[in-house]
């Protein structure tokens, strides 16, 4: 089943205020959301729940737990192509090291944003989210003494915004054309 969008208790039209990676995603039929105690919510009468407390409760869990793990695949893809671009060997450690203070950004950059509220919200959450994923990333290099001189900020940055706000624009996209 599609999943129809929350709707306005007035007009009976979407609601203006929400947009995919604010609403609860519908696992399953699509039609429901499944609480911490397993059973089914779907905010009709009987149910103890309705729409606007479902849609208050966030995005499902799977959601953010989904949204982080992209966020932190798109860290270690920019670590890779950076070290591969460079003819840097690909070993873990090499890796780790050069990763380590854009992880830490961007674990900061969550807590920072409170992704988990909205994790496909582009402004300000994806935009806030690169911002503070690179400069606390580069920070910490420096901090490190690993260095960041040259066009390295500016690739950095460039690279982080395409893909930490990128992945979510097309899942957006992708969302929207299923409802």
């Amino acid at each position: 089943m599609t999943h129809m969008p929350e709707r306005d208790g007035h007009s009976g039209q979407p609601s203006m205020h929400d947009s995919p990676g604010d609403r609860p995603a519908r696992e399953g039929t699509g039609s429901g959301h499944t609480g911490s105690s397993g059973h089914r919510a779907s905010g009709h009468a009987g149910s103890g729940h309705t729409g606007s407390e479902l849609a208050a409760a966030g995005p499902a869990r799977g959601t953010v737990v989904l949204a982080g793990i992209a966020d932190v695949l798109c860290i270690l893809i920019f670590v890779f192509v950076g070290r591969r671009s460079h003819q840097e060997a690909s070993a873990l450690i090499g890796l780790a090291t050069t990763a380590w203070p854009f992880l830490a950004g961007l674990a900061i950059a969550w807590a920072a944003t409170r992704v988990w509220r909205g994790p496909l919200r582009l402004w300000p959450t994806a935009v806030l989210l690169w911002f503070l994923t690179v400069a606390i990333g580069l920070g910490l290099r420096l901090l490190s003494g690993q260095g960041a001189s040259g066009a390295f900020p500016l690739v950095a940055a460039a690279f982080l915004a395409l893909v930490l706000i990128g992945w979510r624009l097309i899942a957006r996209l992708a969302l929207r054309r299923r409802t």
